[in-house]
């Protein structure tokens, strides 16, 4: 657009132009002449202002044309960064009880648990701008969290880590270790026991080539199910949505909560009275998996936010007042309306772009069907146990993500007050919660023995837990 309202183009000169930039070079000529009819009129305006035509394609000469106010959109509201921001949290009458940061919406669905403040609620529903909770008093919750953009550990990365897993397990020598990667003597001591102590836990260590299912019951008397999978965050992702559908049709329940990290996928069912189903676990195969997160995927927040930010570079967004930014609740709602209009047009090339996007950016589904299919040829092979505690692995996934949202107090200077007050510490015994702390740096010495120990006067020590 910025290029035909200064000029005007043959459609063929603009193709070899943009070709020429590396992210397009693989550009086929067919999506390219899709983005011009988008942009020439293709698609009914009289349903959504945005998709009015920006240029003129005179097919006959093959020119394209631009206009002033093409141009004037260029200049106003062009640009790559996306904007981010808050989603409010109101009760169901719109009382207004906070705000959360938008990537920790993303990764969070109906039923889910969070605390917000000194009380916890469940989320009821996720607008484009808010979400609606009610309390749920007494239930285990994460913490939310704010932060950026962050890479998820890639695939060939993972192997690298899986690979050194397995020769810790067989084969410990600290030496060579600290020779071949460069190490000083101390963390060469801290992985051999951390990985002697996962063995111990599950009788097999999870890397590359083998991959641990693992069961046990928290604090509540809830199931959880760990799946020991060290194939980063964008296998693990799309793996954990697909197994949640699975798992919810075995169950046929819908309080079911899934968390995932580059080493794993946690799930946490209600208790069920019965065995739990982990065969809706196994025998997945590629092609199921990526049906039933395409069926997901649509309608996730995610998918929302990256349609926006889409249609925002796309100039679909064009701000209003060239003096002022519009206000992201405002780009939400119009990128929402647009967004139900253009479900009905499958070849509409922002949303093309958003499942590629969804599919190959933030999650790898190749890498998915190949490691599915290594799981049925058996390269891969699945291993279950069933513990009495979480394993050291298990334990550290359950730092992160589990009853409280253990692992806030390390990015928020003042976490540890939540922590003291006992809600988010209940269901460790002291040792577990007393090594975790003494890797937490500025932080340890705000958990003292006394401290500790005056916490725990009154309960007893576990004594099956590894040292993690």
């Amino acid at each position: 657009m910025a290029a035909v309202s200064v000029d005007d183009w043959a459609s063929g000169d603009l193709y070899q132009l943009v070709r020429r930039s590396y992210p397009y070079h693989q550009l086929s000529r067919s999506a390219f002449d899709e983005t011009l009819e988008m942009l020439s009129g293709k698609y009914p305006s009289d349903v959504a202002a945005e998709l009015e035509p920006r240029i003129t394609w005179d097919r006959v000469n093959d020119r394209l044309i631009g206009s002033r106010a093409a141009r004037m959109t260029a200049v106003i509201s062009g640009g790559t960064i996306p904007d981010r921001g808050l989603y409010t949290v109101n009760l169901p009458d719109r009382t207004r009880l906070g705000e959360l940061d938008e990537e920790f919406v993303h990764e969070s669905r109906m039923g889910d648990v969070f605390q917000l403040g000194s009380s916890t609620w469940r989320i009821a529903a996720i607008e484009h701008d808010r979400v609606v909770v009610t309390p749920a008093p007494g239930t285990p919750a994460r913490m939310p969290f704010w932060h950026g953009e962050y890479m998820a550990r890639s695939l060939m990365l993972s192997h690298r880590v899986g690979a050194l897993r397995r020769e810790l397990a067989e084969a410990p020598n600290e030496e060579r270790l600290a020779a071949e990667y460069g190490c000083d003597a101390a963390t060469a001591n801290s992985l051999v026991k951390y990985i002697a102590s996962q063995r111990a836990a599950t009788g097999i260590v999870p890397d590359d080539h083998n991959i641990v299912v693992e069961q046990f019951r928290d604090e509540t008397g809830a199931v959880r199910i760990v799946i020991h999978a060290a194939f980063g965050g964008r296998i693990n992702a799309p793996w954990g949505m697909a197994l949640v559908q699975r798992m919810r049709e075995a169950i046929n329940d819908t309080d079911l909560q899934v968390q995932t990290t580059d080493d794993g996928i946690m799930l946490r069912l209600p208790d069920l009275g019965m065995t739990t189903p982990l065969q809706a676990l196994l025998g997945l195969s590629g092609k199921e998996a990526e049906q039933l997160v395409m069926e997901e995927v649509g309608s996730t927040s995610l998918f929302g936010a990256r349609f926006r930010m889409n249609a925002a570079r796309a100039l679909l967004l064009p701000r209003g007042n060239p003096r002022r930014r519009m206000p992201l609740w405002l780009q939400r709602l119009k990128s929402l309306d647009l967004l139900q209009v253009v479900r009905q047009f499958p070849s509409f090339p922002i949303l093309v772009e958003t499942y590629r996007e969804v599919l190959q950016d933030a999650f790898d589904m190749q890498g998915l069907k190949e490691t599915l299919a290594q799981i049925a040829s058996g390269d891969i092979r699945i291993h279950t146990v069933q513990t009495d505690a979480p394993s050291p692995f298990a334990a550290s996934l359950q730092f992160l993500m589990g009853p409280g949202g253990m692992a806030s107090f390390a990015i928020q200077p003042d976490g540890w007050v939540i922590l003291h007050s006992g809600r988010a510490i209940k269901g460790m015994d002291s040792n577990e919660f007393a090594t975790m702390i003494a890797g937490v740096g500025r932080f340890a010495d705000q958990f003292d023995d006394t401290l500790i120990a005056e916490f725990y006067g009154d309960q007893p020590e576990a004594t099956n837990q590894a040292p993690v």
